[in-house]
């Protein structure tokens, strides 16, 4: 049975509100999904909520809340200092395969100094990061505690001042992190283990030298890896809504 989210199904066909057929955001797998204009997600207040009930919810600090950005309703990181974190997460991270997937907005300016943005972090363990490379724009993701280890880029530069669809998915099978811009493939690396992983969750900032300035819409965590059709199916599902 697909999940029903406010109205919304994941994981199935949908129809929309015109009465046109839509491809559906994966659900397999998905154990943290936080959206910033859904309300059952965020509704005002301090606590960004897990959309798949497993808890995991989302303290906010530096008064981070919602806004119009780019057009679109985002967690706003306009200042420094914010962020969203949950220490010890009760959602079951995978120790060999996961996928963090984002929608994000570049601002047009940093807001701190340091050589990347953080975009998601599980640490507090053998976690994964992904983060935004200030100067260039290139995605970054790690794999702590994994053979090799090292930050692994590729050509998916995220654009400033424009919505981007970005994936990181660590597959343990093939020994390889896949990193997609916008549904397609931007590159591959080699890394791979199985270290007891993270389990605090942190949004937006790592310390002040990884502050994100921008804003991010969407964040969800899968506990495998997804492949590259699904990750184009989940952009498919949703580009529409971020005017690409």
């Amino acid at each position: 049975m697909p999940l029903n989210i406010n109205g919304g199904v994941i994981g199935s066909t949908n129809i929309n509100s015109s009465g046109v057929f839509t491809r559906a955001i994966v659900d397999e797998g998905l154990i943290l999904y936080y959206d910033a204009a859904n309300y059952s997600s965020y509704s005002g207040g301090t606590i960004w909520r897990n959309m798949m009930g497993i808890g995991s919810d989302l303290e906010l600090f530096g008064s981070l809340t919602t806004d119009t950005v780019g057009g679109r309703t985002a967690m706003n990181f306009n200042v420094d200092g914010k962020y969203a974190y949950k220490p010890a997460a009760s959602a079951t991270f995978g120790t060999k395969s996961a996928t963090f997937e984002v929608w994000l907005y570049p601002a047009a300016s940093e807001l701190t100094s340091g050589d990347r943005g953080t975009v998601i972090l599980i640490n507090g363990g053998s976690g994964q990061y992904l983060s935004w490379e200030k100067g260039s724009g290139y995605q970054y993701s790690y794999w702590y505690s994994h053979s090799p280890e090292g930050y692994h880029e590729t050509a998916g530069t995220a654009t400033r001042g424009t919505w981007n669809h970005w994936v990181s998915s660590w597959d343990y099978n093939s020994g390889q992190i896949f990193q997609y811009k916008n549904g397609l493939t931007s590159g591959n690396a080699a890394t791979q283990g199985d270290a007891t992983p993270g389990q605090n969750i942190n949004i937006g900032r790592e310390s002040v030298g990884r502050q994100f300035s921008g804003g991010i819409a969407i964040v969800r965590i899968y506990n495998r890896a997804l492949s590259p059709h699904e990750v184009y199916q989940n952009f498919i599902a949703e580009k529409n809504r971020f005017g690409i």
